[in-house]
């Protein structure tokens, strides 16, 4: 994919592992990064708990599904609840509304 994913007000630019909303940095870990970087990849589906784990931890044995819920948690502290949305019994889908 492109270089830097934009969804709404959020930029992901994958090159620098770097995250903005309307222009300003946010800073993220790299598991946060690697979430949100996902999402923006893939932001005309919604991706399971399942998948996110098998991508951001990959065979590591931090496996949890509320992992991710607390990494999602995280992030829309950052960057606002509307950017990432939850459809509750399929998993989550980047919206980029702050």
């Amino acid at each position: 994919g492109a270089p830097v994913q934009a969804a709404g007000a959020l930029t992901v630019d994958m090159n620098r592992m770097s995250v903005a909303l309307r222009g300003v940095p946010v800073a993220v870990t790299p598991l946060e990064f690697r979430l949100i970087a996902y999402l923006a990849l893939h932001r005309d589906r919604t991706i399971s708990p399942g998948e996110l784990l098998d991508h951001i931890y990959g065979d590591q044995d931090a496996k949890e599904a509320n992992a991710i819920e607390a990494i999602v948690a995280r992030l829309r502290r950052k960057l606002g609840a509307g950017v990432i949305g939850t459809r509750r019994g399929f998993g989550y889908v980047l919206q980029g509304e702050a």
